[in-house]
């Protein structure tokens, strides 16, 4: 029952996602001018005896006169008692406290349609036109749109910024934090001793608040919220979060932190700044059903030097770390530093378990070094495993510099087994450098016996990398060590500079098996030296290593301006590495392009200082170009696209599969699916 409720909740999350990202299109049925969006800084109101926070609107704009309107579907309305009319004066007022002092709303235009039937977080849809007038310019057009999300609740005094209060202490040996001013009282502890409780809702009133000190225990939120935090620090030394240290085993559940930042310089997060333990003393962190609302600004990233930046967790250490159903949703900014790691969750961690499940982040992120929607960098020299299950990413990830590993779920991630099941990107992810819509880099180059699985899992995003590209991995080296990756694909467009592939950008010597994986997006590749596949761009050998992929197919165009093939574009291996590449039953009807029409292949591109052939069997090709399989060596058959379907259909010569229940043709289909991996249509 748990995962059908996770499963609903991540198609919500779709749902709203993709239209928030259509919205940003801006298609204007107006005819006027059309804005891009953009995200202010925390919008807080307090007004008329209810409290609530603005985080995003989306909507249109165009212009007519001396106003500027824009339309508006504002979602996700926690409402308590007010009418209708008293929500759009609040709005009104808050909008206008925070908009440009030339700017206000002047009116609502016609009449506030509140509808929608009311969930179990009492939340509601709203619809209304808003009309703004630019006071000092009116008959210019607004050049920002507002996007936010309105939450009423009750109202709750904010705090003033210095009262301090003694926290009561339950018979259970709770600080039980019913006031901010409680919460200000036990930062002042070096050390707490005892678990903490929340009683109410707290408002901090964005004053500024240092945040707790080492803390070891359980911190029950118990279903509350934090509101408009403001956590400060100036000092290098010392992280930036509610929470700077975790100093033993601890729990964080059921709390949210809702509006506000958090600025700092090189450690910086929401919830932990750092949690360090021993070789021989592993400390523990539990985080259950938990919300991050909160921004992130490093200073250190800004002047150039390293910040680690973590929506729930910067650094860790030594640890065992598990986070479940958990949101992380603001955003995260920092400067250009190659150091830099940043995550929606875990920015960094060296010698930790760590394991994930049910995750959503929304944060988008924009800086250097190791970027990752849910990791950002992960290292180990012993042996240690990363497990993420039933977690999404949404937001955009940019990593500004040459040595910017960006994954939409994992950046960067070295000489640690990794195990991915149902998990998602649909956020766009760009980078100079390895780029992946699952995962940035893959680096296993040491002793440990370390594994790679990914199953089931899916990137829809746009992939850009000034290097190498990748729809689920963008660069894998992984040194004879094995990478699974199954029931999988991309159907975001790839581009790269060097390397782009649906699956993978570039693998180098990986024992590997792709299996019921496939590739809907077009393989761009940006440069005259680049190499594109539709499903890996290259595949570099230096030692005798198996690798194989079967039962799998590519239906994008393929384009790597040098070489381009269906499968894969280059395959590339030492003169006495003697590897075996081995694709079998699997099929190619993208068209097929390069600059060089012998370097074009409909499964692979080109063959380059091999000593041992690739092995190729019960493959076919459907590529309507002018050159599509260059290597004439390819011992297997074109086929138009009424042979797919009645070979399919006859099931007598389709060698692609021996049963039907790894294929299956759809009603009035050309080709062929695969029935245990289709595509999720988010509507």
């Amino acid at each position: 029952m748990r995962k059908i409720l996770l499963l609903v909740a991540l198609l919500s999350i779709i749902v709203g996602c993709q239209a928030e990202k259509s919205n940003s299109n801006c298609n204007d049925n107006g005819g006027g001018n059309c804005v891009p969006s953009e995200k202010p800084d925390d919008l807080t109101v307090f007004y008329l005896g209810s409290d609530f926070t603005i985080d995003s609107i989306t909507g249109k704009t165009f212009a007519n006169q001396d106003q500027t309107f824009i339309k508006y579907n504002v979602a996700h309305i926690t409402y308590n008692t007010q009418t209708a009319e008293g929500i759009i004066e609040e709005l009104k007022a808050g909008i206008n406290a925070k908009l440009n002092k030339n700017s206000s709303i002047t009116h609502i235009l016609g009449n506030p349609a509140i509808g929608g039937t009311v969930a179990n977080d009492n939340t509601l849809t709203v619809y209304f036109d808003i009309s703004i007038t630019e006071t000092a310019h009116p008959n210019k057009t607004l050049n920002e749109i507002y996007t936010f999300m309105i939450r009423f609740g009750e109202f709750i005094p904010p705090w003033n910024g210095s009262e301090e209060t003694e926290p009561n202490v339950s018979d259970d040996d709770y600080y039980l934090i019913s006031s901010a001013a409680d919460l200000f009282g036990l930062s002042k502890l070096p050390t707490i001793d005892k678990n903490i409780r929340l009683t109410n809702n707290i408002n901090m009133g964005n004053k500024p608040f240092t945040g707790l000190n080492e803390f070891a225990g359980i911190f029950d939120g118990d279903n509350k919220t934090i509101r408009n935090l403001n956590i400060v620090n100036s000092n290098d030394n010392t992280p930036t979060a509610l929470i700077k240290k975790i100093i033993g085993n601890s729990t964080i559940k059921y709390l949210t932190l809702d509006s506000g930042k958090v600025t700092g310089e090189k450690y910086v997060s929401a919830f932990v700044g750092e949690i360090y333990g021993t070789e021989l003393s592993m400390l523990e962190l539990n985080i259950i059903n938990s919300s991050n609302y909160l921004q992130l600004f490093s200073t250190s990233g800004a002047n150039g030097e390293q910040s680690i930046m973590g929506g729930f967790i910067a650094s860790a250490d030594n640890a065992t770390i598990s986070i479940t159903n958990s949101i992380s949703s603001r955003k995260i900014s920092t400067g250009k530093n190659q150091k830099n790691n940043s995550s929606g969750f875990i920015a960094e961690s060296t010698n930790s378990n760590i394991s994930l499940d049910g995750l959503i982040n929304h944060s988008d992120m924009t800086t250097g070094g190791n970027v990752g929607g849910i990791i950002g960098y992960t290292i180990s020299t012993r042996p240690m495993t990363v497990n993420i299950e039933n977690t999404f990413n949404t937001g955009d990830l940019m990593g500004f510099n040459t040595y910017s590993y960006v994954g939409g779920i994992i950046g960067n991630i070295n000489s640690t087994s990794l195990n991915i099941v149902s998990t998602h990107n649909v956020g766009n992810i760009s980078s100079y450098d390895y780029t992946g819509g699952i995962a940035g880099s893959i680096r296993n180059n040491n002793a440990l016996d370390i594994t790679t699985n990914i199953e089931s899992s899916y990137n829809s995003g746009a992939i850009n990398s000034s290097s190498t590209g990748g729809g689920i991995i963008g660069n894998i080296y992984n040194e004879n060590k094995p990478l699974d990756i199954s029931r999988s694909y991309n159907t975001g467009t790839v581009v790269g500079t060097i390397h782009s592939g649906g699956i993978i950008g570039n693998n180098t010597n990986t024992v590997m098996i792709i299996e019921e994986t496939y590739n809907k997006g077009d393989i761009l590749g940006s440069s005259n030296t680049s190499f594109a596949g539709g499903i890996i761009g290259t595949n570099y050998y230096t030692a005798p290593i198996l690798n194989k992929i079967t039962n799998s197919y590519n239906a994008g165009n393929i384009n790597g301006r040098n070489i381009s093939g269906g499968i894969i574009g280059r395959v590339y291996l030492s003169q006495q590495s003697n590897a075996q590449t081995t694709i079998e039953k699997t099929f190619s009807y993208g068209d097929i392009d390069s600059q060089d029409i012998f370097k074009s292949g409909a499964i692979i591109g080109s063959t380059e200082r091999n000593s041992t052939q690739p092995s190729y069997n019960s493959n076919y090709w459907y590529a309507p170009t002018t050159n599509p399989f260059a290597n004439a060596d390819i011992n297997n058959k074109e086929i138009d696209a009424d042979g797919f379907k009645d070979i399919f259909t006859n099931f007598t010569n389709w060698d692609i599969t021996g049963d039907s229940s790894i294929w299956l043709l759809l009603d009035g289909g050309i080709y062929p699916t695969l029935r245990n991996n289709r595509e999720v249509k988010v509507q």
